[in-house]
């Protein structure tokens, strides 16, 4: 129906209404094959599959599992040490690492940039076959504003998460053993909700772990599998900011205005993953005292849950049973977003039909 239908426009960050169903058929078609790709191309990437007895369907099936948790930021391994022990494959940075960030970017986004890449390849291939002027004069497929904020975000994330790790790694606290650029590269993007490691997270340094967080926080975009608070809500606080110091009325975002109630919704998806955030870190420094953990193991697993990422210091295990279910209720708040919790809180409140009178108020 059409209000289905628009519901769906929201959570898919889909422009056109009429484009709903063509949309959820491309999700199931790009799924289906990026996963099955993935699985092919790491087939010869495991020696001895867990359980492996000689036969190829056990390879295959690891193979397929790995895929799959990969493109849907899942992060579990079959291997109890995630990834570390294959980290000199080539596989889980070409593979691994591109079926996450696809993953992460959102349907909405990989619809609209498949399909203004399709139809700039099919007017050049015309363009060249039948020297056709009408060509030229067609209508193309643009990019939409949000797939443009998504891309550019997420690949500043990905090269500035890349850059500290490796600086604060090698040089900056001159660690006893140096570590790659793929390394690096890895951590960055898993950091944003996959939970792949290919080094133990308990070994790095504290300051790399801050790093973390700060990924973990922003986490992936909207209407992917990703969590955290998303990079287009990053961007439009970030340009917020500019705007307020540059002193304009308006937050823009290449040449277009952000409409107020975006900014707003934005503003207050952050507020509300800060609160779970400290509350639940508060509330954890409580039921594990005793046990040994600093306050930053506590923070990174914290945020880890509530950007449902799954990297860990190694505390997980060792947490109490009210810590456990403290850990669940926050994973369950991320994944479900502030927004759909705020909605099921706010459900039955109407909007009020006036409005008071304004006055300043000095901030800062």
């Amino acid at each position: 129906s059409v209000r289905q239908s628009v519901a769906m426009q929201d959570v898919l960050s889909a422009q056109v209404v009429g484009k709903i169903g063509r949309l959820i058929a491309f999700i199931f078609t790009v799924t289906i094959a990026l996963e099955a790709l993935g699985a092919i191309l790491m087939y010869n990437m495991w020696p001895q599959a867990p359980g492996w007895t000689g036969k190829t369907a056990d390879i295959w099936f690891t193979s397929i599992f790995h895929s799959i948790s990969a493109f849907c930021n899942a992060g579990f391994s079959l291997f109890p040490d995630s990834l570390i022990g294959y980290a000199g494959h080539w596989q889980v940075y070409a593979v691994m690492c591109s079926l996450i960030v696809i993953g992460g970017l959102g349907f909405g986004v990989i619809y609209n940039l498949s399909y203004a890449c399709a139809d700039r390849i099919g007017k050049y291939i015309r363009w060249r076959l039948f020297h056709s002027h009408r060509v030229g004069m067609e209508r193309s497929e643009r990019l939409y504003l949000h797939t443009k904020v998504v891309l550019v975000t997420t690949i500043i994330l990905i090269i500035f998460g890349m850059a500290a790790m490796l600086l604060l790694e090698n040089y900056a606290l001159g660690a006893s053993r140096p570590k790659g650029l793929l390394w690096a590269f890895f951590q960055s993007v898993t950091a944003r909700t996959a939970g792949f490691n290919t080094v133990e997270i308990a070994e790095l340094s504290p300051a790399s772990r801050v790093l973390l967080i700060i990924l973990m926080f922003i986490g992936g975009s909207p209407a992917s599998a990703a969590g955290g608070i998303k990079t287009a809500t990053f961007a439009i606080v970030i340009m917020t900011v500019v705007a307020a110091v540059r002193k304009r009325q308006e937050v823009e975002i290449f040449h277009r205005s952000i409409r107020l109630a975006i900014v707003s919704r934005a503003l207050t998806v952050v507020m509300m993953f800060v609160v779970a955030l400290f509350t639940a870190a508060f509330a954890l420094s409580i039921t594990e005292a005793g046990r040994g953990f600093s306050m930053m193991d506590i923070m990174f697993e914290t945020t880890s849950a509530l950007g449902t990422v799954g990297l860990s210091t190694g505390i997980t295990a060792y947490l109490s049973n009210p810590g456990r279910l403290i850990i669940t209720a926050v994973m369950l708040f991320g994944r479900l977003g502030p927004l759909t919790m705020l909605t099921l809180l706010t459900f039955n409140l109407k909007a009020p039909t006036y409005n008071y009178p304004n006055e300043s108020i000095i901030v800062g």
